[in-house]
């Protein structure tokens, strides 16, 4: 199996709880915008309930309930997704094209778990996020098999078959799915894989240093790779697949910060290369490149922490 490219990126989105009821307001604002008269009784308007109940109980200095607590976790993750998505949308030089993807979006329940065995919404959530986070970065992208086709000016780059994953056990059965789409297809394309439903649902991580979650989630990451490494194998061995890669997201608390709890996502993308296919180093530059579309451009103080 080859080795499983260094594409580590120490950063992480962050914001405050101010800026993530601006956030998922513009979110709701947006989905109002395409005219969908359910949007009321949506997923979109139950995570902005899910902040507001939060911001009560603390005015009432009372304790979330269960329920209240699972669905905030969904929230840090589902609307930091629908945000990058938006934000490529409103972007986009087609944005006729992502008004009808964004359409897609609004069913389903606001928080899915492992169990569930069928949630359209979010499955093609992901997708949606990976062509957002392409499309940020500088690339094309059109919604056509496998998934997703990615190109740069006339040069079609690679396609993705995205899948979002409930359960480690459906993991190798998705990503068969994928291959298949892919060798139907006309261009050769990389699995991406999101496993954070399926490692880590409904946890929240709690920590003194956000970088102590981002070595989590490369952890998290990066274990799944290496105790799945053989019939990984099999997948980035196969025609017209230029490897694979796995994204896991995971909701974090920064307790340490000096104004109160810090709201975070961190992410990791590690990227499995093709052993055979000599085009594999498209998907290592696609990779490297959507750090862009990730995060945005580096700030000088991250400059600085490079370099030291």
């Amino acid at each position: 199996m080859s080795k499983p490219e260094d594409l580590d990126v120490h950063r992480y989105p962050s914001w405050s709880w101010d800026e993530s009821f601006q956030r998922v307001d513009h979110i709701y604002r947006q989905f109002a915008s395409l005219g969908i008269a359910t949007v009321a009784a949506s997923r979109m308007n139950a995570y902005r309930r899910a902040l507001r109940d939060l911001r009560g109980a603390a005015v009432a200095k009372r304790r979330l309930t269960l329920r209240e607590g699972e669905l905030l976790i969904a929230t840090i993750v589902e609307t930091h997704q629908l945000h990058v998505i938006v934000r490529a949308a409103v972007s986009s030089r087609r944005p006729e094209e992502w008004r009808t993807q964004l359409l897609k979006l609004v069913s389903g329940p606001a928080h899915i778990r492992r169990e569930s065995k069928h949630s359209p919404a979010h499955d093609f959530q992901f997708e949606a996020f990976v062509a957002a986070i392409a499309e940020l970065s500088g690339y094309s992208v059109r919604f056509e098999e496998p998934d997703l086709v990615v190109s740069e000016g006339s040069e079609c780059v690679l396609g993705i078959a995205a899948k979002r994953v409930r359960s480690p056990r459906r993991a190798e059965a998705r990503c068969r799915e994928a291959v298949k789409q892919i060798q139907s297809a006309t261009v050769p394309g990389l699995v991406a894989l999101d496993l954070s439903l399926a490692l880590y649902p409904g946890k929240c991580v709690n920590t003194n240093d956000p970088e102590g979650a981002v070595l989590f989630a490369k952890a998290v990451a990066d274990q799944f790779v290496q105790r799945n490494a053989r019939w990984l194998n099999r997948v980035c061995s196969a025609k017209d697949v230029l490897g694979l890669l796995v994204h896991v997201q995971l909701p974090a608390l920064n307790l340490a910060h000096p104004v109160s709890p810090q709201l975070l996502t961190t992410m990791r993308w590690t990227l499995v290369p093709s052993p055979a296919d000599e085009r594999s180093s498209k998907a290592v530059t696609f990779a490297r490149r959507c750090e862009l579309g990730l995060f945005g451009p580096r700030r000088d103080d991250e400059y600085q922490r490079m370099l030291e």
